[in-house]
């Protein structure tokens, strides 16, 4: 037995839609808010009291978002994830600016494949996995906490920077800054 809440969600101006499968003890939180031109959407759940659970049983279920964001509107992310496992693909998005702060539990994050990106990650507790597309050049700065972050692929390496050979003339570019936590981080090219 579940005991899950579904939401469907349709964001502002064509920005995008998506599903949220709550648990019992959450409600959505949604603020809209709009300054000139630029669209402001925050979605946020908050606890309204204790999960049913009893010995072996969580009745409070996984909670999942799945939402699919408009491709072609340029956009400012802030990801805060939480506690279970994130898998975050923005490959096809037009995002000029990344903020996410893991949680706990293991997190997936595909960054996106054209563009000019600035992007910081802060890994929590567990293991974060970050994928930079083929045909993305970047400039990595990466400084671990208790566990190790891993930079693989073709990479110049001056201290905590790694740059790729083409960076400085690239337009399809990401400056990605990587805060290790208490786990493994790991950056690879894309396949």
């Amino acid at each position: 037995m579940r005991w899950l809440k579904l939401l469907a969600v349709a964001l502002a101006d064509g920005f995008g839609e998506g599903a949220l499968d709550l648990r019992s003890n959450e409600r959505l939180e949604r603020e809209d808010s709009k300054r000139g031109d630029v669209q402001f959407v925050r979605l946020e759940t908050k606890n309204t009291g204790p999960s049913m659970v009893w010995p072996g049983r969580n009745f409070g279920g996984d909670a999942t978002w799945n939402l699919a964001l408009a491709p072609k509107i340029p956009m400012v992310l802030r990801l805060n994830t939480g506690v279970g496992e994130s898998r975050i693909d923005l490959a096809d998005l037009k995002v000029t600016d990344l903020t996410l702060n893991t949680g706990i539990g293991r997190t997936s994050l595909v960054l996106p494949s054209t563009g000019a990106v600035r992007a910081q990650v802060d890994s929590g507790i567990g293991e974060t996995n970050i994928r930079i597309p083929t045909g993305m050049d970047a400039r990595i700065r990466a400084s671990s906490g208790i566990g190790a972050v891993t930079v693989n692929g073709n990479y110049q390496r001056d201290g905590e920077t790694y740059t790729s050979p083409g960076f400085s003339s690239a337009s399809n570019r990401v400056e990605l800054e990587v805060k290790g936590g208490i786990g493994r981080v790991s950056v690879d090219p894309g396949r």
